[in-house]
């Protein structure tokens, strides 16, 4: 069956929990791993809510927390029903596509508010250099 369960330790439980983890899978191949991230944050508003430092946050999103797979899966699917089509991620996204055997596929349709902040970025550093010069 699975490499890590011996026929000892496979119960209905795992069966059970690999059905979800399919679910979790098909969300995030089919419709977009968004209402996956957003179902885990609905999830754990109440512990996020209470989040007041930085760190604390980072740490949350970093370690395992205890979640219901049914209740994270059921919330995405509900997600994907009820988001309007005009700001749903099905739309703006592409669907998925394997790559190509072989070679890397081009690839240039990156979101243009992360081209700009690159840019932004490398101009400011650019900026901070040549400042940095001129006071040596």
């Amino acid at each position: 069956m699975h490499g890590h369960c011996s026929k000892h330790s496979f119960r209905k439980s795992s069966i059970e929990t690999n059905g979800y983890v399919y679910s979790i899978i098909y969300l995030v191949i089919i419709h977009h791993s968004l209402y996956i991230v957003t179902s885990y944050c609905i999830n754990n508003r109440s512990a996020l809510l209470r989040v007041q430092e930085l760190d604390d946050f980072k740490y949350f999103f970093h370690h395992r927390n205890p979640i219901s797979v049914q209740t994270i899966v059921n919330e995405a699917y509900r997600l994907s029903e009820v988001t309007p089509v005009d700001i749903d991620p099905k739309r703006m996204i592409e669907s998925f596509q394997p790559l190509t055997r072989g070679q890397y596929p081009v690839f240039n349709k990156y979101p243009k508010f992360i081209v700009d902040y690159q840019i932004q970025e490398k101009e400011k550093l650019r900026q901070e250099e040549m400042n940095y010069i001129r006071q040596r």
